[in-house]
C-alpha cells in the first residue's frame, strides 16, 4: 500500500473510531485501537495523525472512565512527547492534565514544556483566542466547568 493511502486509511479508522463507535465499542477499546494509530502514524512520519490519535487516545481514557492512577502514570510523558513533535497537541494534553490534577488533587506545573509562552489556564485560554483555536477555547471552558463542578461549586 502506497504511504498516501496508509494515511487515508490512519485518517479515515481514527474518524470511525472517534466519531461513530463511539456507540458500539468501549472507551478503552476506543481509546487502544487510537494508541495503534499513533504508533502508525509515527512509524510513517505523520506526525500530525499520530499526535491527534495521542490527544483522542487520552481523552477517551480520561472520559472513559479508566483509573485514574494509571492513567497519571504516563501523563507526563505524553505531554512531553506531544510538546517536542506539536504545540496543538500539546495544548489538548495539557487541558486534560489540568482536569486530572483536579480530580486527583495532585498537582504538577504541566505548562513548563511550553517554556514560558504558556504559563497557565488563562494564557492557554488567550492563546486559543489569538489563534482563533475554537476547539482549544471550547475545551478549555468546558474543564473550566468540569472542575468547578467537583470542588462542589
Amino acid at each position: 500500500m502506497k504511504k498516501s493511502n496508509a494515511l487515508f486509511e490512519i485518517r479515515a479508522h481514527m474518524f470511525l473510531y472517534s466519531e461513530i463507535d463511539i456507540w458500539f465499542a468501549s472507551p478503552r477499546e476506543i481509546s487502544r485501537k487510537l494508541l495503534d494509530f499513533h504508533h502508525d502514524g509515527m512509524r510513517m512520519g505523520h506526525i500530525d495523525t499520530a499526535m491527534y490519535s495521542l490527544v483522542l487516545a487520552w481523552r477517551y481514557r480520561l472520559f472513559g472512565g479508566e483509573n485514574l492512577a494509571i492513567i497519571s502514570q504516563s501523563a507526563e510523558d505524553r505531554l512531553k512527547l506531544a510538546a517536542k513533535h506539536s504545540k496543538h497537541a500539546a495544548v489538548h494534553i495539557a487541558l486534560d492534565n489540568i482536569l486530572l490534577m483536579a480530580l486527583k488533587g495532585k498537582y504538577w506545573d504541566c505548562f513548563s514544556v511550553f517554556e514560558g509562552s504558556i504559563c497557565n489556564m488563562n494564557d492557554l485560554q488567550d492563546e486559543a483566542k489569538s489563534t482563533k483555536d475554537l476547539s482549544l477555547l471550547q475545551c478549555s471552558h468546558v474543564f473550566n466547568v468540569l472542575i468547578e463542578y467537583w470542588r462542589g461549586n
